[in-house]
């Protein structure tokens, strides 16, 4: 029998999530610069700079140019924090909330060790290739709980919690077995 290598799985945003502010903040701002500029008014002045920067912080929604996720078949790459090696992966937990008729589901990553530990390499979002300037400022789905766990905001996503968490602990079940073997063979 012979083994298939994994693939590399990039999650994407999905088509459509943040387009609306991104361009209706742009356009409003543009709007309000106009007013501020007409009237001199220091109110519109600000208005116009909080229109931009949720226009700003949404960016990364609209531009895709990396997946925010990445399931390599050494890890889990998540945009701007690094490679988190399946060996350093303890578990993960889905939850779904819901507000009204919005679901808003996250995806709990509990570590072995510390995340700087745990992390095979880090990302800069300053330095990396293909960067946005200022990305540290912008939209994230990763948002760091403390040294063992991380939450992944996975509404933004296209593709659905379930099938997401699946593959992920398909991979790490592999991983474990492969790191038993290796064990075992010497």
């Amino acid at each position: 029998m012979q083994k298939q290598k994994a693939t590399v799985i990039p999650v994407r945003y999905e088509s459509g999530s943040g387009e609306l502010m991104v361009f209706g903040g742009g356009f409003a701002g543009l709007f309000l610069v106009s007013l501020a500029i007409a009237r001199l008014d220091l109110i519109f002045t600000a208005a116009t700079l909080v229109c931009f920067a949720v226009a700003f912080y949404h960016l990364p929604l609209v531009l895709r140019r990396r997946p925010p996720l990445l399931l390599r078949p050494e890890g889990l790459e998540i945009e701007g924090l690094g490679l988190l090696p399946w060996e350093q992966i303890a578990g993960i937990r889905l939850y779904n909330r819901a507000v009204r008729t919005i679901r808003n589901a996250e995806m709990y990553v509990i570590l072995n060790a510390p995340l700087e530990r745990a992390l095979a390499r880090t990302i800069d979002p300053e330095g990396a290739k293909n960067a946005l300037p200022g990305r540290r400022y912008m939209f994230s789905i990763c948002k760091v709980l403390s040294e063992g766990e991380l939450t992944l905001r996975l509404e933004p996503l296209a593709v659905s919690p379930e099938q997401l968490g699946d593959v992920i602990r398909a991979r790490m079940d592999a991983a474990r077995k492969a790191a038993r073997e290796a064990k075992y063979k010497t």
